[in-house]
């Protein structure tokens, strides 16, 4: 059986993998988890669901297309990968912090 270090480091093709933490949040559709490879920090969501790898295509080209803007700053996905019989998509780790309620006011 082959572990999610060994098919991301695989997928990425890295030399080092460790994995930081499980369970971030931030959805209920897919697992997540951050790992660490080769000295960077690497979101990675797992999804078992049959239409997934197409669901995280979407994603992928979503978030590459976001990004060529330049107008917001969006993590760069790096692969689509299985595992186990789940799809997985890479992407970079982006520390996120919460909107206090001054800075969301303009949102409503």
């Amino acid at each position: 059986m082959k572990t999610m270090e060994n098919s991301l480091k695989e997928a990425l093709k890295g030399k080092q993998v460790k994995k930081l933490k499980s369970n971030v949040c931030g959805g209920d559709i897919s697992e997540t988890a951050v790992y660490e490879v080769d000295g960077k920090k690497v979101f990675v969501k797992t999804n078992s669901d049959s239409g997934a790898r197409r669901m995280f295509e979407g994603e992928f080209c979503g978030l590459k297309a976001i990004g060529e803007t330049q107008a917001v700053r969006v993590p760069t996905p790096y692969v689509i990968f299985e595992h186990e019989g789940s799809s997985c998509l890479a992407m970079e780790f982006l520390k996120l912090n919460p909107l206090n309620n001054k800075q969301a006011g303009w949102l409503v």
